[in-house]
């Protein structure tokens, strides 16, 4: 099973840094946020809990940043 999170978590990487368009790169995005959720929580137990938890914030405010990114390259006309 971890080696199967491991190869969607490559998957998601690269749909990240070779998509074409906004949408790809957000579905991307989440799909790696999740992926990665799912990678620090394997083990389960209390630190990976934490780092799991930490970890989805973390993708969160990636999330922000990046519709932020959206919204001025549209203001732009990029």
């Amino acid at each position: 099973m971890f080696l199967v999170l491991l190869v969607l978590f490559i998957g998601r990487i690269g749909m990240v840094v070779f998509s074409l368009n906004m949408v790809s790169i957000m579905l991307g995005w989440d799909g790696l946020g999740l992926v990665s959720f799912l990678l620090v929580i394997f083990y389960q137990n209390s630190r990976s809990a934490r780092a799991a938890t930490i970890t989805a914030l973390s993708n969160r405010v990636g999330d922000g940043i990046i519709l932020i990114l959206i919204g001025i390259g549209l203001e732009c006309g990029v």
